[in-house]
C-alpha cells in the first residue's frame, strides 16, 4: 500500500462479540469433538464404536481434536476486521490474535469507486463471503456501505459508523477527482 496510507481520515475495528464468539466457538468445538473425531477414528480403524478402537492412532485423534477444539473459540475471540480509508483508498484487513493476516488485506482504490451507498445485508453468519461478482466483509450487524466498482462488482463492508464510513470514502473520491483534474 502506497505510502499515505498512514494519514487516515477514517477507521473502524470490529469483533465478535464475546457471547457470540464463545457460543458460536463452543459449539463448534462440541460438535467437532462428538461428530469429526470419532469419524476419522472410524475411518482409520474400520467399524465399530470409535472409542472403543483400541488403534494406536485413536489418542491422537481424539488429542488432535481436543486441541482444535480448545483454539477455536479463541481463534474467535480474537479475530478483528479493520476498515481504513486513506487519501487513496479503502483497506480492509480481517486479522486473528493481534497483527497475525488472517486473508490477505484488500485495498480498494477511489478510481476504481463508481458508487458507495449505505446498505443492509441479510444473511447469518460473519467474515467474508465471496458471491457472484460480489465480496462481503462483516463481523457484525446487517448495516454498512456498499461499493460499486467499475468492473461491475461489489464490494460490502458491514459497520457500526456506515454513514461516517460512507462519506470518508466520498470525500476520498472528491479529493482524488480534484487531484485528477489538477
Amino acid at each position: 500500500m502506497s505510502g499515505g496510507s498512514h494519514q487516515l481520515t477514517y477507521r473502524e475495528e470490529q469483533r465478535l462479540g464475546s457471547v457470540h464468539a464463545a457460543l458460536v466457538g463452543g459449539v463448534a468445538a462440541l460438535s467437532l469433538v462428538m461428530v469429526v473425531v470419532p469419524l476419522l477414528s472410524r475411518t482409520v480403524h474400520g467399524g465399530g464404536h470409535p472409542l472403543a478402537s483400541s488403534g494406536p492412532g485413536t489418542p491422537l485423534l481424539i488429542g488432535l481434536g481436543g486441541i482444535i477444539a480448545g483454539l477455536l473459540p479463541w481463534f474467535l475471540l480474537t479475530l478483528r476486521m479493520i476498515v481504513e480509508v486513506t487519501p487513496e483508498a479503502v483497506l480492509l484487513r480481517l486479522e486473528v490474535a493481534g497483527p497475525l493476516p488472517l486473508l490477505r488485506p484488500r485495498a480498494v482504490r477511489f478510481e476504481e469507486i463508481l458508487d458507495a451507498s449505505l446498505a443492509r445485508e441479510f444473511s447469518w453468519g460473519a467474515g467474508v463471503r465471496y458471491g457472484w461478482k460480489r465480496v462481503s466483509y462483516r463481523l457484525k450487524g446487517s448495516e454498512g456501505v456498499e461499493i460499486v466498482l467499475r468492473s461491475g462488482s461489489t464490494v460490502f463492508i458491514g459497520s457500526a459508523r456506515p454513514d461516517e464510513l460512507r462519506n470518508a470514502i466520498e470525500s476520498g473520491r472528491a479529493s482524488g477527482s480534484r487531484a485528477a483534474m489538477a
